[in-house]
């Protein structure tokens, strides 16, 4: 199968990736492998990686399909890549969707 696409087993034909999920490879040998993006990355296409977020935004989860990275919300803190926001240490405040802000 090539990029995009996959195929259960041997016997069956090359599908499209299912909403969400990407294949890479342009010739895969291998079955049910289109994937979910992982934690720290986002959904682009279903024939691309999963590019990592940009600084200051996270994602994090690993079997969500089509996901986005997003900003930490007002009152939480930036920390990783790969984890939620977590709320601001006392005495510090974040009010907007921007996590390099405290």
């Amino acid at each position: 199968c090539g990029a995009g696409r996959d195929s259960p087993s041997s016997t069956l034909p090359c599908l499209e990736c299912s909403t969400g999920k990407f294949q890479e490879l342009t010739i895969s040998i291998m079955y049910g492998n289109c994937k979910f993006c992982q934690a720290g990355t986002s959904f682009d296409t279903k024939a691309t990686p999963c590019p990592s977020c940009i600084s200051g935004k996270y994602q994090d989860q690993n079997t969500v399909p089509s996901i986005d990275c997003k900003h930490c919300i007002a009152g939480k803190q930036f920390l990783s890549k790969t984890i939620d926001c977590q709320i601001c240490a006392a005495g510090k405040f974040q009010f907007q969707m921007n996590p390099l802000l405290h």
